[in-house]
């Protein structure tokens, strides 16, 4: 096991600082970062007294590869504190949940050298004292954990664990706070499945949100519900003929589970935000395709800031810029577009986490900023009026027309066409620059083995015209 360290930082920081004009409140729009590091935000959180938590992770920090950093702000989101702890090997987390005073952080632990992962719980108060930071795994497979929830004295989270076929399989596991006794549900299956997003129902059942592969490599939504023990109650195969699947689920305020993400379309082969809405007995309430832009949009977390309305936000491709940006979309219960609006600056921005702020109607979202070389935590503030939400029109575009699929058991990206002379690159989604082809011409690409299983975003360009796909690489 690896040594697990904390450590504070005073003021230690460079912050590059934009603000966005606004009248009245100061919303803002604010990086987070020291240069020559890569930092990434993937969780956000305001406190009663208004103080902000943003969290996320850097790399080639003090302790390993990559270590969690956390920001502590103040209400206009100028730096109090900033803490970074970790193991020897690298950290990032994936999600955070927030209990009292306390916040829980989810994610996995990557030995650099053996490109093995393990499953990591950390747990921090409002001071910045590290409580718990604790590592689960299996000998020989690797673990991960994405999401997870907190209740009383129990913790539950979910994940993957790789299976015996050399899939990955979905992962629920559940330990108590004090004695660390608990149990694990691994649904085995001989392709890919992994658990995305975990909640209660208020029957007290759990929720999960998976996505599970299909034998023509494409990935569809898969929903499980177990009681407190770990025992199956039901479980919903959402299919769909098109490609996606879950990134969040919240419950709602009439006690349904409501999951975002992405699905590609009947008329494109990119991806639009993706909403379904369960009730506890596992019945299929509302599945709704969210249109955005012929590229590739997709929502990563929700909101509901006022029962029937929603807040999504993720990535999206913004034409004014011709470039992926941070969206906040507003629409109603039935996936209509109230308003949206990017947020961003130039390279790849994404976001992970959206939370309501303490002001009426107000919002906080956490996420990345980057063009490859170099990237910064984001947060954002700001406010958008329900009733009369501002509509953004935005401007024809010229794509590329170009789709592609990843084999199910090779890491072989195929194109529906000849290339030629075109840049590609392939960046995670914490923005991280792992291809760049320049030049680059043939019908199919072969990856490198850098590229472990996960959500990519492939980004093809040649003379003026981009396409941004997302893509899952087995």
């Amino acid at each position: 096991m690896s040594r697990m360290i904390s450590k504070k930082i005073v003021f230690g920081f460079w912050m590059m600082c934009l603000l966005i004009p606004n009248l009245g409140a100061q919303y803002f729009e604010r990086l987070y970062g020291e240069p020559d590091f890569l930092e990434g935000g993937i969780g956000c959180y305001q406190f009663d007294n208004g103080r902000i938590f943003l969290v996320g992770h850097r790399n080639d920090g003090p302790f390993g590869r990559t270590d969690i950093l956390v920001y502590k702000l103040d209400s206009e989101g100028n730096v109090d504190d900033e803490f970074i702890f970790g193991t020897s090997d690298s950290d990032y987390p994936n999600s955070i949940q927030v209990v009292a005073d306390r916040i829980f952080i989810f994610g996995e632990t990557t030995n650099s050298q053996t490109i093995s992962k393990r499953g990591f719980l950390a747990e921090i108060d409002t001071l910045g004292n590290l409580l718990r930071l604790e590592e689960f795994g299996t000998p020989g497979k690797n673990t991960q954990f994405n999401a997870g929830v907190v209740e009383g004295e129990q913790i539950y989270f979910c994940g993957y664990i790789s299976g015996d076929s050399g899939s990955n399989d979905v992962l629920v596991q559940a330990i108590d706070e004090f004695s660390g006794n608990g149990w694990k549900f691994i649904r085995k299956d001989s392709l890919n499945e992994v658990a995305n997003s975990i909640g209660i129902f208020p029957n007290g059942q759990l929720i999960v949100a998976c996505d599970k592969q299909r034998s023509d490599g494409k990935y569809n939504v898969l929903l499980i519900s177990l009681d407190r023990k770990g025992r199956l109650v039901w479980e919903l195969d959402v299919p769909v003929i098109y490609n996606g699947g879950s990134k969040k689920l919240i419950i709602n305020q009439n006690g349904n589970a409501v999951i975002v993400g992405e699905m590609s379309t009947p008329s494109s082969p990119s991806f639009d935000m993706y909403l379904l809405e369960i009730n506890q007995s596992g019945e299929k309430l509302k599945e709704i395709w969210i249109t955005g832009t012929s590229e590739s949009d997709a929502a990563f977390s929700i909101l509901e800031p006022a029962s029937g309305s929603y807040l999504l936000t993720g990535y999206g491709f913004n034409p004014a810029k011709n470039q992926t940006d941070i969206p906040v979309v507003s629409v109603d219960s039935n996936g209509k577009i109230i308003a949206q609006k990017y947020y961003g600056r130039d390279g790849f921005d994404i976001a992970y986490d959206i939370r309501n702020a303490k002001e009426s109607r107000g919002f906080l979202v956490a996420g990345t900023v980057g063009d490859g070389s170099d990237s910064q935590m984001a947060l954002i503030f700001d406010k958008i009026d329900l009733s009369t939400g501002t509509n953004f029109t935005l401007k024809p575009q010229i794509e590329l027309p170009i789709s592609v699929a990843v084999s199910a058991h090779e890491k072989i990206i195929h194109f529906n066409t000849e290339l030629s002379n075109g840049l590609i690159s392939v960046y995670d989604l914490s923005g991280r620059l792992f291809l760049r082809l320049h030049n680059f011409s043939g019908s199919q690409l072969q990856l490198p083995p850098t590229i472990t299983t996960g959500y990519y975003l492939l980004k093809i360009e040649k003379q003026g015209r981009v396409k941004n796909i997302s893509i899952f690489v087995p």
